[in-house]
This record gives structure tokens, C-alpha cells and sequence, in this order.
């Protein structure tokens, strides 16, 4: 499985439910743990030379403790062609964590 995590520095909300009260919490560390990868490939017209090119979507499920609901994170990757799953699937994990440093 193509699990990894991630840390994040987000600005975040806490609902007090006994009184319906939600209380702003600023940069607080949050975990993001990324798996369920789904690859999809197309075939696009390059924008800049109007050849056709491919590019893999690479979409993975995100959740995180105590989330209320699920989310998912999607990273395109250009330039690959024919490359195994496991190395489009490593290049946008790579792209991802790069983002966040």
C-alpha cells in the first residue's frame, strides 16, 4: 500500500458541541497520513506545442485523527510516459512531501 505521512502547520477550528461554540486554534501541528493511491493516465494536447502528452493523476485518500471527514489530495505528474505504477505513485509522493518542506 502506498501509505506516507506528512506533518502540516494549519490554522484550525475547535467546535466546543456542549455549547455549539467554535474556537479558533492557530498553527497547530497536524498529521496527514496519505494512502489509497488511484493512478490515472491521459493523454492531452501539450499546451505549449500542441503534441499529445501524457500526464498521470495520482489521486490519494488523506485522513488525519480526529477528522470528522475524510479528504483526498490529487498531484499531476507530466513527463513519465510508460513508467511503472510504483514510480508515477513515488514521484507524486515526492512532489507532495517536497511541498510541504
Amino acid at each position: 500500500m502506498d501509505k506516507f505521512k506528512i506533518t502540516q502547520k494549519c490554522a484550525t477550528t475547535q467546535e466546543l458541541t456542549a455549547f455549539g461554540i467554535v474556537i479558533p486554534s492557530t498553527n497547530k501541528n497536524v498529521e496527514l497520513e496519505f494512502s489509497e493511491s488511484e493512478v490515472n493516465t491521459l493523454t492531452i494536447p501539450d499546451p505549449d506545442t500542441n503534441e499529445l502528452m501524457t500526464v498521470h493523476e495520482v489521486i490519494f485518500s488523506v485522513s488525519c485523527v480526529g477528522q470528522i471527514r475524510g479528504g483526498y489530495c490529487t498531484q499531476l505528474i507530466k513527463g513519465m510516459g510508460e513508467a511503472s505504477r510504483s514510480d508515477i505513485v513515488a514521484a507524486a509522493r515526492a512532489a507532495i512531501t517536497a511541498g510541504n518542506e
